[in-house]
């Protein structure tokens, strides 16, 4: 009897804790480091620095409105951040996402808190509609 009621107790923290997420989510909250869908992406780029990690060939063909190009295959691709406040929030992205994906580790590794990385990358992007320069 005593199992069933901690169960209980258990099963309702999960709940709260789940609705608590999903509304930060509803309200277009993004904190930490996350790799997002477009629709989460697109809701957390106010505010944010927008880093488009591909090759400045990858950029020049397209890019997400006021993405900044850094080019994680460059030498100086971590020290190119340098200039960046670690508090700033960041968005990165990259083709598919396989560059971004690394880009976040590094990013992490140098002290960056805030940073959501674009699941599928700017394909993901293209393919739903959105808006590219």
């Amino acid at each position: 009897m005593k199992l069933i009621g901690v169960g209980i107790v258990i099963v309702l923290a999960l709940g709260i804790i789940s609705y608590v997420a999903l509304q930060g989510r509803r309200e277009g909250v993004v904190q930490g480091i996350e790799t997002v869908s477009v629709e989460v992406y697109r809701e957390a780029l106010p505010g944010r620095q927008i880093v488009d990690v591909r090759t400045q060939e990858e950029y020049d063909a397209g890019h997400i409105p006021n993405a900044e190009n850094i080019d994680f295959y460059s030498p100086t691709f971590s020290e190119q951040f340098d200039r960046f406040n670690r508090d700033t929030p960041l968005a990165i992205y990259c083709r598919s996402g396989g560059r971004s994906g690394q880009a976040l580790e590094v990013l992490v590794d140098m002290g960056f808190s805030d940073v959501v990385d674009l699941q599928g990358g700017f394909m993901a992007w293209e393919k739903a509609g959105e808006r590219v320069e």
